[in-house]
């Protein structure tokens, strides 16, 4: 993801700060007010303020995925991939140094104007508003505290493979887990820092009986040499709840992470622990990962390898591998930014 949409997805001035429907806004009206709204932005931005801006900036996924099922090869697919996305960025600050921005994906816009928005509750896109007093994040593709904060094995460098092959593993944690449980799909986040200390909490579902309330807690250690991040993460609704801990570590182009999570979620005991390597050399990123995840009784690990090579700027070649008792997952293609 590039620049500014990675600073408002969680990586903001390095360190991890950076879901309410707006009221009023049933399913006939929400159309109209992102129109209204990306209007009324574009309007402020062309004033030729110095102290505002607005950008389109995106990223374009292209090639040919292979879906593989052991049990049986007539379940197995191989297909072309196409995976674009544009997103609209607008940005802005005060003389008194506050800061605010907006980030909306254009394909969200399409898919809810067409009816084909996976949830009809969902109000996509996220804005921030930051000054002495912290930082809030708001809207439908915010994260909540628990995700901000853990550290997930590709954050170990990482990849770009077409089709995420090496996360698709069974063993692979993702931390959206307990964002996913929220009925509407959006999250207030607020956060701050005390010195290399960064906190943030979040809350999600507000009317609902259970609202989805998180935690999180990311420390920068002091080092002479390398990085060293350390967090903590906890979230509940309901009966549902996980807590989770992680270390990043980058020196030199080369980074490991590992964590580990347990909880209850659908009534079962959770518990996943995973570990991340990745090398960034030249032109080339390398990134391996393995995971085991277990659910009441049953547990399941898998492992992901990924790829890459810039062939000039912003535009990769990709390839990515994944693996697990059941599936395996090979995508090769190209990735554009820009």
């Amino acid at each position: 993801m590039p620049g500014f949409a990675r600073c408002l997805s969680g990586n903001y001035n390095g360190q991890r700060p950076c879901r309410c429907d707006p009221p009023h806004l049933n399913e006939g009206n929400k159309m109209k007010y992102l129109l209204n709204a990306t209007a009324l932005l574009l309007a402020t931005g062309g004033l030729a303020s110095a102290d505002t801006w607005y950008k389109f900036e995106g990223e374009v996924k292209a090639g040919v995925i292979y879906e593989g099922v052991k049990a049986s090869s007539d379940e197995s697919e191989t297909n072309f991939e196409f995976d674009p996305e544009i997103n609209f960025v607008f940005g802005g600050s005060t003389q008194d140094g506050l800061t605010y921005g907006f980030e909306i994906d254009l394909f969200d816009i399409a898919d809810i104007a067409t009816a084909e928005a996976e949830d009809e509750e969902e109000f996509p896109g996220e804005l921030f508003i930051e000054g002495n007093f912290g930082k809030f994040t708001f809207g439908g593709d915010a994260n909540g505290a628990f995700k901000w904060a853990l550290s997930e094995a590709d954050d170990a460098v990482g990849g770009e493979a077409v089709g995420d092959d090496f996360e698709e593993h069974a063993g692979y944690f993702d931390s959206d887990e307990l964002d996913d449980l929220s009925e509407k799909l959006i999250t207030l986040r607020y956060e701050n820092s005390i010195g290399d200390l960064n906190y943030a909490v979040s809350i999600s579902d507000i009317n609902e009986d259970e609202p989805n309330v998180q935690a999180g807690l990311a420390y920068h250690v002091p080092l002479n040499q390398g990085a060293l991040e350390l967090d903590a993460g906890y979230g509940q609704r309901g009966d549902e709840n996980l807590y989770g801990l992680s270390a990043l570590y980058e020196i030199n182009g080369f980074a490991i992470v590992a964590g580990y999570v347990d909880g209850e979620l659908d009534g079962e005991d959770f518990q996943s622990q995973y570990i991340g390597l990745g090398y960034e050399t030249g032109r080339w990123t390398f990134h391996g990962n393995y995971g085991e995840t277990t659910e009441g009784t049953e547990s399941k690990d898998g492992f992901g390898l990924a790829a890459d090579y810039e062939l000039r700027d912003n535009l990769i070649l990709a390839t990515g591998y994944g693996v697990d008792d059941e599936e395996e997952f090979f995508s090769l293609g190209l990735a554009f930014e820009f």
